[in-house]
């Protein structure tokens, strides 16, 4: 069997609440020849017919050199938000668990979902596509959705950051949508986050069960940034591929570019350098009353 043949079809999905470091994460394991990181692909056909959401590549996606060329294979429209919003969508995850892989709407989901993938993956020239779309409200069930109905062989990456230190980036700079003056600041951000917060990670831990332990790693963040080493070598174990070319970037201090993901915070437009920290330097402590609030809304960090 050939690499390529080993790897037909293969989805890494990075599971896990925002702030949780998706981005670095898909920067990094995308420089990986054999993977295209695609960013928060669940939000492609919300972006699709808004100008000012625009690719890492600076241009609308209608006008991207590579999604543009979706539009003739895939219908993005209001109906493709809805049918995504409604097998994806956290409220959906039980019924997604139920629902028979061959009903009229479980076909249209896949095939849509299939197609967006492999113009990816043709686009590439690769077969592995890495999506960081989550596992907050709209797309808890996303990665089920993918491996059940759009036949994709989907690997989660459960990434998990401290909760106290994703409320604090909260409070210090506030929704990623809302940085960038696409949405006004939610009411009551930071307890929102807190739950958010509970809710995606139960979320991406079901996966373990839904997908199969085989088809799951949990990756604590702390550890990549203090020992990548360690843990690219642990994920290319998992997933069935060598990332000594990524670490060696990293001790070289090179900048990790993207090409054309969708979403994620603003660093994808920077072409950063990784740059590792100490434990000392992500221990975060919150106020008094956050951390009352905290073991209320999301239990232990």
């Amino acid at each position: 069997m050939s690499m390529s043949d080993m790897h037909k079809d293969k989805l890494i999905y990075v599971a896990g609440y925002s702030r949780c470091g998706s981005t670095v994460l898909s920067m990094l394991l995308g420089s990986h020849r054999e993977i295209e990181a695609v960013g928060e692909v669940c939000f492609l056909p919300d972006d699709w017919g808004d100008a000012s959401r625009i690719c890492t590549c600076g241009k609308p996606y209608a006008d991207c050199d590579f999604w543009g060329g979706l539009k003739a294979k895939v219908a993005l429209n209001e109906n493709t938000i809805a049918m995504a919003r409604e097998f994806e969508s956290r409220r959906s995850y039980n019924a997604v668990r139920r629902m028979p892989a061959d009903s009229d709407q479980a076909r249209e989901y896949g095939q849509t979902m299939r197609a967006i993938l492999d113009h990816a993956r043709e686009q590439a020239g690769v077969q592995v596509i890495l999506d960081s779309s989550k596992s907050a409200r709209a797309a808890a069930a996303r990665p089920l959705a993918l491996a059940k109905f759009a036949k994709q062989d989907v690997y989660v990456i459960h990434l998990v950051r401290d909760g106290h230190a994703t409320v604090d980036s909260y409070k210090r700079h506030g929704s990623n949508w809302a940085q960038e003056g696409y949405i006004k600041p939610p009411a009551f951000q930071v307890y929102r986050a807190m739950l958010g917060w509970r809710l995606a990670n139960q979320y991406a831990a079901r996966l373990q069960q839904d997908l199969g332990a085989e088809r799951y790693l949990k990756v604590q963040y702390d550890a990549l940034v203090t020992d990548p080493a360690q843990t690219l070598a642990q994920i290319g174990a998992f997933a069935g591929l060598d990332f000594a070319d990524t670490l060696s970037r990293i001790e070289r201090d090179e900048p990790f570019e993207s090409d054309h993901q969708v979403g994620g915070n603003r660093v994808r437009f920077e072409a950063p350098r990784f740059k590792r920290k100490t434990l000392d330097a992500l221990r975060v402590e919150l106020p008094v009353a956050d951390r009352a609030a905290f073991r209320l809304l999301a239990g232990r960090p």
